[in-house]
């Protein structure tokens, strides 16, 4: 459902695939790393994929983290990968696990994006959350998300191989600081191999995702456009 903005902006212009975590349709195969994830997604991308044409991965906050996870795999099994696009993703070093405090601050955080997850499901008008789900489709993004942020929490790296472009959102709801672009781009570079490009994004972690949709649509479109 994220991207569902950035996908109206290319409209005519690109093709978009979204790929949702395994287990939101139920009855997936068993998932216990990052990396089978990563496995899964690069599984739907070659299922998608215009055969010999140029693959370009563009992950949202922890979805960038996969997303490098499954571009490792493409290009081993062959596949020409553009630079990953990291969508305010936070980079993936043990100094982001900073005990009891953070958890908790971590936790009222996921009551509040689910809260804001249930509004958004409700108003696309594409699911009809009312009809024979009885909340299963809830319950089961519910799990799947659940799921993936304990992974994430066992998941660390010590190197990028992945040429990136890090698009960091620049404030929070109160319009103050929430990581700064040179904080986030400083902590990339420590365990990329590559010198990430840095666009600043005027917007909060959530925002970006949607009245920014268009100008992370721009930034998509720009990076075809050299290709």
């Amino acid at each position: 459902f994220s991207y569902r903005g950035v996908a109206d902006h290319l409209e005519g212009r690109a093709s978009l695939v979204g790929i949702q975590l395994p287990g939101i349709g139920g009855g997936e195969r068993k998932i216990e790393s990052i990396l089978d994830i990563a496995q899964w997604v690069k599984e739907a991308i070659v299922s998608k994929a215009h055969p010999g044409a140029p693959i370009r991965i563009a992950g949202f906050s922890a979805g960038g983290i996969i997303g490098i996870e499954a571009a490792k795999l493409l290009r081993a099994d062959g596949h020409d990968v553009k630079p990953i696009i990291l969508i305010d993703t936070k980079a993936p070093l043990p100094t982001m696990k900073r005990g009891l405090a953070r958890a908790m601050q971590h936790k009222l955080r996921q009551w509040k994006a689910g809260r804001k997850m249930k509004r958004s499901l409700k108003r696309n008008a594409d699911l009809d959350l009312n009809a024979d789900t009885g909340g299963q489709l809830e319950r089961n993004l519910a799990s799947a998300l659940a799921r993936t942020r304990m992974l994430l929490i066992k998941y660390t790296t010590t190197s990028c191989t992945e040429k990136i472009i890090l698009l960091n959102a620049e404030q929070d709801r109160n319009n103050q600081s929430r990581f700064t672009a040179k904080d986030n781009a400083a902590e990339w570079k420590q365990i990329a191999a590559h010198e990430p490009e840095v666009i600043d994004m005027p917007y909060s972690h959530i925002e970006i995702m949607n009245s920014g949709s268009a100008a992370v649509a721009d930034v998509l479109l720009n990076e075809i456009g050299q290709a």
